[in-house]
């Protein structure tokens, strides 16, 4: 079990002493120069600006010319550098002087040069330096070694003191306590958004708000920019051939590029993480994948491959790069990856058995669809077709006009019904859409009673289930709206009656009140025929001979 940066044993030390010929006054006041930068250093949050923090510092506490920091890798060697400067010139100088000291962190240097300049190296870094004055500070956490502060002097000047090797050792022991508490919070974080990152992958496909392409691609974002990414892609054997894989969608530098790609599947990145189902890492890029084929002026670092692992097998791979010279994967990074690509793979699978229960059950409606229309409609037909014979001699009676009416009638629920056992996924969404019609129509009557007065009465009525679409509710709460607020209430209206039918010409509202004449609601009537015109549908007001007003909205069928 780790212990926290309190539980670590402190390593206590005398009070600094002088420098041979040195002023204890002047090291006092450093000391105290100290102290108030480290109180400054605390309001950092985060690893890289407590690691910045320390290399400025250390440059100002010793009088040197240049600092860097070597962050340790997971294999020893260096992962990337926090330098004092990021001048392209400067920049190749501290490469060269480290390199002169022995520490090689050539690939990380190189891609922060190109990030500052788009020019050539300059001679700074091609010429020979002469040796110069260095002190070296290694930085302990609570896990070991996290890196190596180096710090140099101008070429040629004085060696750096005891006192100067002090100070630097008390400004690096308060930075490791700092980098073990940010490190734990970032962490904390940064587990935290994947979670989220998951939650969202999850409902959208659990949920049916999108297509499968659709998930992927919200899978490949939310890679990118969890993990600081150059590039990601998710590939799968392609379904014509076995011994190729195809990226599905991507994300980042090359994208468009890169997407329905096909490449050779032996001996990839993508392909090693999908046969052994086990995350695969390389420090710097190479050529087993596609990511470095696509803008190659932006070079590819570490990679990182995840295989997307479900109950029984593994769907693909998702392939991460970050950009020249930018830190390895850590083992945290590459655990809450790999977390967050398991749960998204189980969440495809989920997603895949409700579509295939889905199929199955649309399958066996079909198949009940010919015995529905045999007992139920086909004999309906047969009938009503055997009543209108009877009455065939009789059409000029009037006796014969209301059967006549009544068998039209049938025959036009008769032909829903068809409708309704033809498309049962019609049926259902038919059914989503009217409780939401119904739930906003009873909402905004409890909303406006108040301010009414009264509660209007409401009524659904006829075939509501034929004609409702999932448009339907946005466009009669906002003709219902205008109708109480400003039609009704300025009106003076005791008693109303809201009315949403369904039938042949389509839905219609019909809003009906005790109130005065047209007249006190003449504007709010207007802008309700304006709606109307603009949006192709029929407003009409009539006036009954008892009084009030009757507003009726017809939305046309289809």
């Amino acid at each position: 079990m780790s212990s926290s940066p309190r539980d670590r044993p402190v390593r206590t030390r005398p009070s600094p002493a002088p420098s041979p010929g040195g002023d204890p006054g002047a090291l006092a006041d450093r000391f105290r120069d100290l102290l108030g930068r480290i109180r400054e250093m605390g309001r950092e949050t985060t690893v890289a600006g407590r690691l910045r923090r320390m290399v400025e510092l250390s440059v100002g506490l010793t009088r040197a010319q240049y600092a860097a920091f070597a962050v340790r890798a997971p294999d020893g060697g260096v992962e990337r550098y926090v330098l004092s400067s990021a001048d392209t010139e400067e920049v190749a100088t501290i490469q060269l002087r480290l390199t002169l000291h022995g520490v090689d962190g050539s690939a990380h240097l190189r891609g922060l040069a190109a990030r500052t300049a788009s020019r050539p190296e300059p001679a700074a870094g091609r010429r020979r330096l002469p040796r110069s004055p260095v002190l070296e500070v290694p930085l302990q956490t609570r896990f070991g070694l996290y890196g190596t502060l180096y710090v140099f002097g101008s070429s040629g000047a004085e060696p750096f003191t005891a006192d100067d090797r002090e100070l630097l050792d008390h400004l690096v022991e308060t930075t490791a306590l700092g980098v073990d508490n940010a490190s734990h919070l970032e962490e904390a974080r940064q587990r935290q958004h994947w979670l989220m990152a998951s939650a969202e992958v999850s409902r959208l496909l659990l949920g049916g708000d999108g297509d499968e392409r659709a998930v992927w691609r919200e899978i490949a974002a939310n890679v990118k920019y969890l993990a600081g990414a150059r590039t990601v892609t998710i590939s799968r054997p392609s379904e014509d051939d076995p011994d190729e894989l195809e990226v599905q969608v991507a994300s980042g530098v090359g994208a468009e590029a890169l997407e329905g790609r096909r490449y050779a599947r032996a001996g990839s990145l993508a392909d090693l993480a999908i046969s052994t189902g086990e995350v695969q890492l390389v420090t710097v890029g190479d050529r087993r994948g596609v990511h470095s084929d696509v803008e190659p002026s932006i070079g590819v670092g570490p990679l990182l491959a995840l295989p997307l692992k479900g109950r029984g097998e593994v769907h693909g791979a998702v392939v991460v790069s970050r950009p020249l010279g930018e830190p390895a994967f850590a083992a945290a990074d590459v655990s809450m990856a790999e977390d967050f690509a398991t749960q998204a793979a189980l969440a495809l699978e989920l997603a895949e058995t409700r579509s295939a229960r889905q199929l199955l059950e649309d399958r066996d409606e079909h198949d009940r669809i010919p015995d529905t229309l045999q007992d139920q409609v086909i004999q309906r037909l047969f009938s009503i077709g055997l009543s209108l014979q009877s009455t065939a001699g009789e059409v000029l009676g009037a006796a014969a006009r209301p059967r006549l009416f009544r068998a039209i009638t049938d025959i036009d629920d008769t032909i829903q019904q068809v409708r309704a056992s033809v498309d049962p996924r019609r049926r259902g969404e038919r059914s989503a859409a009217m409780t939401l019609l119904r739930t906003t129509v009873l909402g905004l009557v409890d909303e406006l009673e108040p301010d009414l007065g009264f509660r209007p009465e409401v009524v659904f009525a006829g075939t509501l289930d034929t004609v409702v679409d999932a448009g339907a509710s946005t466009v009669v709460e906002r003709v219902l709206r205008t109708a109480l607020q400003d039609a009704v209430r300025p009106a003076g209206a005791h008693r109303g009656r809201v009315e949403v039918s369904g039938g042949g010409d389509g839905l219609t509202l019909l809003v009906a009140d005790d109130g005065a004449g047209l007249a006190e609601r003449g504007t709010a009537v207007a802008r309700l025929w304006e709606q109307a015109a603009d949006d192709g549908q029929i407003f009409t007001v009539e006036r009954p001979a008892d009084g009030g007003l009757r507003l009726r909205w017809l939305l046309p069928q289809g």
